[in-house]
């Protein structure tokens, strides 16, 4: 399991990770205005993209059922609010 983020509550990126065997991507905590985007790299991580329906504004779980091994991926944080505190974790499959 990697930690992605940890109580977040400013505007950041968390934590490259490889979908490697699949894996299920878990973010919960208190959104208030932000919003959570999944950022795929084809680049080995100069140029970061969102990645279609990947946009979060509430608690949500993503299962990759395919192996994305050499692809890095992070999570971007923005619009952050007064209460917003976010937590997100990868768990490899």
């Amino acid at each position: 399991m990697t930690t992605l983020f940890s109580a977040a509550t400013a505007n950041s990126n968390s934590t490259v990770f490889y979908a490697q065997n699949g894996g299920t991507l878990v973010i919960t905590g208190t959104f208030d205005t932000c919003t959570v985007a999944l950022q795929a790299s084809y680049d080995s991580g100069t140029t970061w993209v969102g990645v279609t329906d990947a946009s979060y504004t509430a608690e949500t779980v993503k299962v990759f059922d395919a192996d994305n091994g050499a692809i890095p991926f992070r999570l971007n944080l923005s619009s952050v609010g007064g209460s917003t505190s976010i937590d997100a974790v990868h768990v490899v499959g």
